[in-house]
């Protein structure tokens, strides 16, 4: 039986069940080889019916067998039906007319035009009953269908079938072609981690010190909103921000700040911190910094009391009883107004200061300095030792000096008969020096007569009494430096032989009685 030879093309429809059919005949008279139509409503195109075919006379002996010719091919574009835009494009190769009983070959080449990837891909064929299939290549998944897992864009798969037909009509094809886009999708998960470090030194000498505080996304995608709050004890204090803002981060970038702290005591202090993104939370490693200071003392030794012209030894010492070095140590003593600098030692003389750069006193340590110092008159003179070095230390002391005079008293006692006739009378004259510096206070003068004498009269500076061989003078109040006192004792002679006048001073400024005796020669 002889069929006319149609080509249908069937637009696919989108999801598992994309499909179109294409139709072919082995008829030796008809070949198509895209001839589509361009109109969409168009759907099914029909040959031109076959002329009448005469009668055949008996068959000739049979003759060399002929190369097999082979049609220019037959496409189908799967699922728009037009070969300009295609999105499988399934081409069909076979040969124009093949011999009864003879094997031949013929193929479909399918072909991803699109720019996704076409998967579950099936190619089924519905094929004259009176064709034997000898093999393929691929084998058929079942009959007349093979299986390609899927197409890459752009790429070509090749479906082979060797077989013959058992019967001299005409092998009619049509096949269909079914494949899937799978519309798919990735999205990311990602993970961001925070990690905080927070540094700063184990040790730190004098008060102020800096902390150093690092946040780092650890994981993966960008952390958002990166907050960072550093947390002190109440021993440290700081003009910078504590709560810091990192913003957002991406994976294994990392922010980091600086705050300058202050401790108000030496001693262990311990800082923390913490960083949020979310619902991300994390803490810091705790930073313990001890803190030492040197602590600076001073004293200070002169005498409390020293008479005028001596120069008055003063000695600083200056220790350091902190735990950390002192650098930058200065020792200033200020010299009292009205004194002079006889010895500065190993110090500098400057203006009215003796100054000593000591430069690093070590904890523990300690230093001696010594001066001489003259004051200029009598009176209270008042002076101050201070020190300072690193880390804001300082220590004074204060010294004070009373300078006074001393009262250098010189007794003297002369008669001015001597020798006396016995019954006649002589007078002595007591003088009273004042050769020191400073003014002599109470002066009492007193005398004692021998048997030989009889008291007559007495008077000077004050008055004088008598009882009986005792002669007592009031007190001087007081006698200046370089001032000069006289009193007078008249006494009568009654006996022959050497006596001796006796007289006794005692002042305010004297510990003990000075005494004086003047020796007269009494006469017959």
């Amino acid at each position: 039986m002889m069929f006319g030879k149609v080509m249908n093309q069937v637009a696919a429809i989108m999801g598992a069940g994309l499909l179109a059919v294409g139709c072919q005949s082995s008829n030796p008279g008809h070949r198509e080889g895209g001839n589509w139509p361009d109109t969409p409503d168009a759907h099914v195109y029909v040959a031109p019916a076959p002329a009448p075919v005469a009668a055949r006379d008996p068959a000739p002996a049979p003759a060399p067998t002929p190369a097999p010719v082979y049609g220019s091919g037959t496409i189908a574009a799967f699922p728009t039906g037009h070969t300009r835009t295609p999105q499988l494009l399934v081409e069909r190769k076979a040969p124009a007319q093949v011999r009864l009983g003879e094997a031949f070959d013929y193929s479909y080449v399918l072909t991803n035009t699109t720019d996704s990837t076409m998967s579950d891909i099936e190619l089924v064929e519905q094929i004259s009953s009176h064709f034997q299939v000898i093999s393929s290549e691929p084998a058929q998944s079942g009959a007349g269908t093979w299986s390609i897992p899927s197409l890459a864009p752009g790429e070509s798969a090749v479906v082979r079938v060797t077989g013959r037909a058992t019967s001299a009509d005409a092998v009619n094809s049509c096949a269909e072609a079914r494949y899937r886009v799978p519309l798919c999708d990735t999205i990311d998960v990602v993970e961001p981690a925070l990690a905080i470090v927070l540094e700063g030194p184990a040790d730190a000498n004098c008060d102020c010190y800096d902390l150093r505080v690092m946040v780092t996304n650890t994981g993966s995608g960008v952390a958002e909103n990166v907050q960072v709050a550093v947390q002190l004890p109440a021993g440290l204090t700081t003009n910078d921000s504590l709560n810091l803002s990192a913003g957002n981060l991406a994976s294994g970038e990392s922010k980091q700040s600086t705050i300058r702290v202050c401790a108000s005591n030496a001693g262990s202090n311990t800082a923390n911190a913490s960083a949020t993104s979310g619902q991300l939370n994390v803490a810091s490693n705790p930073v313990t910094t001890v803190v030492r200071r040197p602590v600076l003392a001073i004293n200070c030794s002169a005498p409390s009391t020293m008479y005028i012209n001596n120069a008055a030894p003063v000695t600083i010492n200056v220790s350091n009883t902190g735990d950390a070095p002192s650098a930058n140590t200065v020792l200033t003593y200020n010299v009292p107004a009205g004194a002079t600098v006889t010895d500065a030692g190993d110090g500098t003389v400057q203006g009215g200061q003796i100054v000593w750069n000591m430069g690093t006193l070590a904890a523990g340590a300690s230093m001696d300095k010594r001066v001489s110092i003259r004051p200029a008159g009598i009176g209270t003179y008042n002076a101050t030792a201070s020190v300072n070095g690193s880390c804001n230390t300082a220590a004074s002391c204060p010294l004070s000096t009373e300078v006074k005079g001393i009262p250098a008293i010189l007794l003297e006692v002369v008669d001015i008969v001597d020798p006396v006739l016995v019954g006649e009378e002589t007078t002595y004259v007591i003088s009273v020096t004042n050769q020191g510096s400073a003014t002599d206070t109470n002066i009492r003068i007193s005398h004692t007569l021998e048997a030989g004498q009889t008291f007559v009269s007495a008077g000077g500076a004050t008055n004088g009494t008598s009882t009986g061989q005792q002669i007592t003078f009031a007190p001087l109040p007081s006698l200046a430096a370089g001032a000069k006192a006289e009193w007078r004792v008249r006494v009568r002679a009654n006996a022959a032989g050497s006596v001796r006048f006796s007289t006794s001073m005692t002042s305010d400024q004297l510990s003990r009685p000075v005494e004086e005796t003047e020796a007269t020669n009494q006469y017959e």
